[in-house]
């Protein structure tokens, strides 16, 4: 027995630090590797991030002067670093390359601590945690991509744990409730679903099941501690006006907005239950293993009253994986959005692992522990990296060059994001410099980023046309355009950027107005650049030529036929919804127009908010184009009328076939 105790207290918690710093070690030196050489889209990524960090250093306020799609936590906690490692691009993608992987570590640990109330449990089971997401594939949660998961979905396993400390029931609620406004604050979606699941769930299992923690009290205290904690840090930052509007923005514009504006994209949506039961993903990463675990959970507590506390806490829990994973049934199809999900699978088979092993054999678990942690030593924690014991000196040396090259060379841009940027800034300083303009240039670009940086300026108004802005927002964004009245405006080429077309149809009034009033200064491979034309703005005009429509089907006659000139169609439409009036399920049923016949067959969704809809349709030689429309609502009650058809072809001098760079 005494083998036994020294393997237990001493080699294994040894053992699992050596195997969390190896899986770190990942993560390190692909945090060295890109730190190195900064290469990313330039259209989406770390300028999510960075962007809002150069309007916090300038001193504009979150929900006064910007907004932020995520949560609007997301660019604060990243904040810190930013500051301390020089407030530049380096400096934002080192707090990104930190935070992401740090959060979620930090998540697992707080859980299992709360859990075991042991050290040397929560290391190991720490551990198993971080090689069950690496063999489902979740590195999404650790490394920085566009959405960030890993900040987003941070919070929820803090409020799993404070759930689980086991403090007196007005305490617990205060805390829960502080920790639930933390999640709302860093993501929304996340947020509003602890609410439902680590609240809402909870409170109701433990009533069901007759356990401290359910009384009205508690649920008062939890919900004014949450709301409290949300509105109070929101306020902290952009005052009670600023508050207000970063609550509507959240809650409001873009749960409205969103589902309609990304239902037209190439990725597709979840358009009948048929279609969502059909869907593996779904299904088999989520749906389906929450199911199975929540029926074995309540079987469990059946059987064992002493699990009932913990269980509790594992529905709620159980709860909010299957809320967070909306977004996915509501917007594009993405697996990050399973993430969450799946991580609290993983949070709540561990616990029942830990749970069970209580009643196993000594000498078997603890042979089966020492047994799992030689192998996991053996092979590694990850497979996507090399990160066994056998190659922990080529790990230290990998790293310690990675480093090395960092501090010798510095931080550079990459060969694609450097290019972009000489060109376009090129193109800029070059027609400033002939015109003999020296005062910083006013640029609007659809997605800002690198350029606005370079020459220390911010967007006028929004810095991502891609994000649901809400109907107040939108009209806004096409009028700080007509009141900025910028030199240049950059828009990336259908050719390189796949949803440039999808984003010229939803936005058409934004993009009739360029052409309008700019011409094509010139082209790199990634953007054309427009620069202002002289003379007084001018709006797009409403078309007038009427034509046929019956109440769901219209086709464009053209007087030549052979002609490929566009088309403005502008359509008057009357929706019915009887489910309007719930939340989030009011929002599901899309208004669409399917289009036949045409060089450009992207669907064209319709905003439920208003009554009329413009956008652009490129005829195909010798083709009459036709529109069918419809509804998809995955629950019905919902019902698309075309009341009107008008249209006007579209007169620029042949500048459109600059903006539909590559259309064929």
């Amino acid at each position: 027995m005494r083998v036994w105790k020294i393997l237990r207290d001493g080699w294994l918690p040894t053992t699992w630090i050596l195997l969390i710093l190896l899986w770190l070690s990942v993560y390190v030196r692909w945090g060295l590797s890109h730190l190195t050489v900064l290469e990313f889209g330039l259209w989406d990524g770390p300028f999510q991030v960075f962007n809002p960090l150069r309007r916090i250093l300038a001193g504009q306020r979150g929900g006064v002067d910007f907004q932020f799609f995520h949560g609007l936590g997301v660019p604060y906690i990243h904040y810190p670093i930013y500051r301390l490692m020089g407030s530049d691009l380096f400096a934002a993608e080192v707090s990104r390359v930190v935070v992401s992987p740090l959060g979620t570590l930090l998540g697992w640990i707080a859980f299992f601590a709360a859990l075991t109330k042991r050290f040397q449990a929560t290391l190991g089971l720490t551990m198993a945690a971080i090689v069950c997401s690496e063999l489902f594939e979740m590195h999404w949660l650790y490394m920085p991509m566009h959405s960030l998961p890993g900040v987003r979905a941070a919070a929820p396993a803090f409020v799993a744990a404070v759930l689980l400390l086991g403090l007196r029931p007005m305490w617990e609620a205060v805390l829960v409730g502080a920790a639930t406004g933390l999640a709302l604050f860093l993501g929304t979606e996340h947020g509003a679903a602890s609410c439902l699941g680590l609240l809402g769930g909870t409170w109701i299992a433990r009533w069901w099941y007759n356990v401290p923690g359910c009384s009205l009290r508690w649920s008062i205290i939890s919900g004014v501690s949450t709301f409290g904690t949300y509105v109070g840090i929101l306020t902290l930052i952009g005052g009670v006006s600023g508050a207000q509007a970063a609550i509507l923005f959240a809650f409001r514009d873009i749960p409205v907005d969103q589902i309609w504006y990304f239902s037209s994209l190439p990725g597709g949506f979840i358009a009948s239950i048929s279609q969502a039961l059909s869907d593996r993903n779904l299904i088999f990463k989520a749906i389906g293993p929450v199911v199975v675990t929540f029926a074995l959970v309540a079987a469990a507590m059946r059987r064992d009253a002493a699990l009932r506390p913990l269980g509790c806490t594992l529905l709620g829990f159980l709860v909010y994986g299957l809320a967070s994973t909306i977004p996915y049934t509501t917007g594009m199809i993405s697996e990050h959005y399973l993430l969450g999900c799946q991580r609290v699978l993983i949070f709540t088979w561990l616990a029942l692992g830990w749970w069970w092993l209580g009643s196993v054999d000594r000498a078997i678990y603890q042979a089966a522990v020492i047994g799992a942690t030689l192998l996991i030593l053996s092979v590694g924690p990850t497979w996507r990296m090399q990160t066994s014991i056998w190659h922990v000196q080529s790990i230290v040396h990998e790293t310690g060059q990675l480093a090395k090259r960092l501090r010798d060379d510095g931080s550079q841009l990459g060969p694609i994001s450097s290019d972009y940027l000489q060109s376009l800034s090129g193109m800029i300083d070059d027609d400033r410099a002939h015109r003999g303009i020296t005062s910083p240039p006013r640029i609007w670009s659809c997605y800002a980023g690198l350029i606005e940086s370079h020459y220390g300026i911010f967007h006028p108004y929004c810095d991502y046309m891609i994000h649901a802005l809400g109907q107040n927002g939108r009209t806004a964004y096409l009028e700080a355009f007509r009141q900025s009245d910028p030199e240049y405006v950059v828009v990336f080429h259908r050719e390189r950027f796949e949803f440039q077309s999808w984003l010229e149809i939803t936005n058409w009034l934004f993009f009739e107005e360029l052409l309008l009033n700019y011409e094509c200064l010139g082209h790199n491979v990634y953007v054309t650049l427009w620069r202002r034309r002289s003379g007084p703005w001018q709006q797009a005009i409403a078309p007038t030529t009427e034509v046929p429509t019956t109440s769901d089907s219209f086709s464009l006659t053209q007087p030549n036929p052979a002609s490929e000139e566009p088309i403005i169609v502008e359509v008057e439409y009357e929706t019915k919804n009887h489910l309007r009036p719930l939340p989030l399920v009011g929002n599901l049923p899309r208004f669409l127009i399917k289009l036949f016949d045409t060089r450009e067959d992207t669907t064209i969704s319709l905003p439920p908010y208003t009554n009329r809809h413009r956008f652009p349709v490129y005829p195909r030689a010798g083709k009459t184009p036709r529109f069918f429309a419809y509804t998809v609502s995955p629950l019905g009650m919902a019902r698309l009328k075309l009341r009107s058809v008008r249209v006007r072809w579209l007169d620029v001098d042949g500048r459109d076939r600059d903006l539909t760079f590559g259309l064929p």
